[in-house]
């Protein structure tokens, strides 16, 4: 049975029951991030990267993005490596970008946000496309295993050497191969045990 996985960019912001983490300075992220596991040098290199490719992303905003990136993430990509592994079926990775406008935009991309679009429930008008791109994949993949529809850019099958992941989100989307590479290995032995 061929496989959609994937999360949110955002996924700890729903689940967040520590609301200082909303107002993280760059002295309390560095914190903050020590405080969740990752050792201090690692932090330092780690926080170098986020800057590097988010460079317009607040404290806050770069904390939750690791925090999904050390859970939600990488779970999804051991699903799919799995999944593979077996060599039976194909498996289609996303990656949930789009800040909601919910609560002044303080949610973010949060966990299960993109589910409302895949049932075509749009509340804000900017995420009309980004709706009718969610909805046709999951129709598609349900009716032949393959969510690529015309509305939608391209999306390859997953794979261990190309990592093609679609990100959906309302300015654009689109299928990018292995996303936050130097990410994903820099954090690739600091696994969180926990969304937080």
């Amino acid at each position: 049975v061929a496989m959609i996985i994937g999360n949110c960019k955002d996924e700890a912001t729903l689940l967040s029951a520590d609301q200082t983490l909303f107002d993280l300075d760059a002295t309390s992220l560095g914190a903050r991030l020590v405080q969740a596991g990752i050792p201090e040098p690692v932090a330092t290199q780690v926080l170098a990267l986020y800057h590097r490719d988010y460079p317009a992303e607040t404290p806050s905003d770069i904390y939750f993005r690791i925090a999904s990136d050390r859970g939600a993430r990488p779970n999804a990509v051991t699903q799919a490596e799995r999944r593979i592994a077996q060599g039976k079926a194909n498996v289609y990775m996303y990656h949930f970008e789009w800040n909601t406008p919910l609560l002044g935009g303080k949610l973010r991309a949060f966990h299960t946000a993109e589910l409302p679009l895949a049932m075509r429930l749009v509340e804000f008008p900017e995420s009309e496309n980004l709706s009718r791109q969610i909805a046709g994949a999951w129709a598609s993949f349900a009716r032949d295993g393959d969510p690529h529809h015309g509305g939608l850019p391209k999306w390859p099958a997953y794979s261990i050497t190309q990592r093609t992941t679609m990100i959906f989100n309302a300015r654009l989307s689109g299928a990018v191969n292995d996303p936050d590479r130097d990410e994903r290995l820099a954090l690739q032995n600091y696994p969180s045990k926990s969304l937080l």
